[in-house]
C-alpha cells in the first residue's frame, strides 16, 4: 500500500519546519498551502535582519516521491530538504496515524 500525504500531516511538519526557521533566522511564518492534484505548494516567509524578508517555496509530490525547496540559498534549499526527507512519514514508510480496519 502506498502512503498518501494529507494535509494535517504536512501542517504537523510545517509546525516544526516553522520552529526550526524561528529559532535560527528569528521570523517565519506559513503563508499558504496549495493542494494540487498531485502535489502541494508551500510558501513560507523568512524575515532576518540579515537575509531580509524572504520566500521560501517547496513542492511536495503527494506520494513523497518527489521534494523540491526553492529559496534563492543553496545551503538553505539542502537544509530543509533533508528536514523533510527526515520528518515526512511517507518516506519513512510510517503509518501509525492510518485507522486499522
Amino acid at each position: 500500500m502506498i502512503y498518501m500525504l494529507t494535509v494535517n500531516t504536512l501542517i504537523d511538519v510545517l509546525g516544526r519546519l516553522e520552529k526550526m526557521l524561528r529559532q535560527e533566522y528569528g521570523g517565519a511564518s506559513l503563508k499558504e498551502i496549495r493542494e494540487r492534484k498531485g502535489k502541494f505548494q508551500v510558501y513560507i516567509g523568512v524575515r532576518n535582519r540579515y537575509l531580509g524578508s524572504l520566500t521560501i517555496k517547496i513542492l511536495i509530490s503527494k506520494d513523497c516521491s518527489r521534494i523540491r525547496v526553492y529559496t534563492g540559498r543553496t545551503g538553505l534549499d539542502l537544509r530543509i530538504k533533508r528536514f523533510l526527507l527526515r520528518e515526512l512519514p511517507c518516506i519513512q514508510g510510517d503509518t501509525r496515524n492510518e485507522a486499522t480496519t
